[in-house]
């Protein structure tokens, strides 16, 4: 089971947690981290930015289609 929640959310910054849970319901791993919330052209941009390898996980992947 994975769950995230955003504890503050601002026009600027996005404070999120988050943690990942095997079947018995024990805490595997727990994760924090603050985003830039990003346009869907700002996204675009920092995509063409990036350079993905042949065992890289492409999050935007799906977006370009």
């Amino acid at each position: 089971v994975v769950e995230a929640n955003a504890h503050k959310v601002t026009s600027r910054l996005a404070l999120v947690t988050g943690e990942v849970r095997d079947c018995a319901g024990e805490v595997c791993v727990r994760a924090e981290g603050k985003f830039l919330p990003m346009s869907e052209a700002e996204t675009r941009e920092v995509d063409r930015q990036l350079s993905y390898g042949p065992e890289t996980l492409d999050l935007f992947g799906a977006r370009r289609g």
